[in-house]
Formats: C-alpha cells, structure tokens, sequence
C-alpha cells in the first residue's frame, strides 16, 4: 500500500513542508520562501505548495497541517486569510486534511504541549536522529510523523504499541475526535476519551 503523510508548517514568510512514506523515511522536505506580499503572497505560497505536492497525487496521500497558535499577538489576520486559501486549496484539490493544534504536536514530538522551538529540534534529534536547521521545516517534520502514525492506525498496518504513551494518547485523542480534526477544529469535540 503506497501511502505518504504531507506535513505542513504554513507561514507567511517561510513555509516547512515535509512527506514522508509508509515506513517514516522521508520522501521530500521543503522550505517554502517568499518575498511577495498581500494577495501575490498567497497565490505564491499555494503554487509552491502545488508544486511539491503534485508528483505524490497518484498515491494515497493525507495532509496534516498545523493549526492556528490562538495566543498569537502578531499577524493573527494574515495568517488566518493563508490559513484559508490553504484549508480552500486542499478542499477544491478533493485532498484529505487534518488540522492538528500546536500543542498537540508539541505533545507527540516532546511530551509537552508546551514545548519552545529549540527543544522541538532536540528532541526531534533524539527521538528519530534528525536534524533539521529550519524550525519550520523540524515541525512539519514531527507533523508528517505524527501524520504517518495517525494513517497507519486507521489502515491496520499498525496499532500504537510502538508509541510512548503521551504519543498514544495525543493520536487516540485524534483518532476518537476524527470529525474535530478533519474539519477545522470547527466540529464539537466529544467529551469522552478512548481508554487508555
């Protein structure tokens, strides 16, 4: 079965993105850059993004995309209109996406939803002996990871034995509130939990 996870750190300036196959081995890693503004900018970062992704379609593909930082002070609104050309590309591409909380994220990579950009690195070394210069490039990393994971529970290829148990519970979490996640985080999440 040829299955690839897309992992996405999308930012206005530099964008990390990275797709890894059925055995976590990666596929492709990219920095998105750019120095346009306004609308070019996004057009520019939804391009790009095409291009990357284009090569993979014919294989079964799933896109995990890191979702908004809602304590954010600056940019908040244009990160929300590229948050949603991206979420509108994905959509109209008839692409299966999820939008994963940083916390999360932070949580399945580190043990901790709160988690700084250099102990993401660290523990991204550590745990899977990657090293990656980029902080973007290192999230959409772990995102692919966790993405990957997340696949391979719902194809049977796996259950999540393999995990630590924080990262179990971050992808049952995601796993029981499937809805939640594959719709923007605009669905109501249930309140019951997957037991452990």
């Amino acid at each position: 079965m040829d299955m690839v996870a897309v992992g996405c750190d999308f930012g206005l300036v530099k964008s990390g993105i990275v797709i890894v196959n059925q055995d976590f081995e990666i596929e492709s890693q990219n920095l998105i850059r750019v120095k346009s503004k306004g609308a070019e900018r996004l057009c520019d970062i939804e391009n790009a993004f095409n291009s990357i992704l284009t090569p993979y379609r014919p294989l079964d593909v799933e896109v995990f995309v890191e979702g908004y930082a809602y304590g954010a002070k600056y940019q908040r609104e244009s990160l929300a209109e590229l948050g949603g050309v991206m979420r509108r590309y994905l959509h109209l591409a008839n692409l299966h996406f999820w939008i994963i909380p940083p916390t999360s994220l932070k949580l399945f990579v580190t043990g901790t939803g709160k988690a700084s950009k250099n102990y993401m690195k660290k523990c991204t070394k550590e745990k899977w002996d990657k090293v990656f210069k980029s902080d973007d490039v290192c999230d959409a990393y772990g995102m692919s990871r966790l993405g990957m994971s997340v696949m391979r529970v719902l194809k049977g290829v796996d259950g999540y034995k393999h995990l630590e148990q924080y990262q179990q519970n971050v992808l049952k979490d995601i796993l029981y509130n499937q809805e939640f996640y594959r719709n923007s985080n605009t669905a109501k999440r249930s309140k019951k939990r997957i037991k452990k």
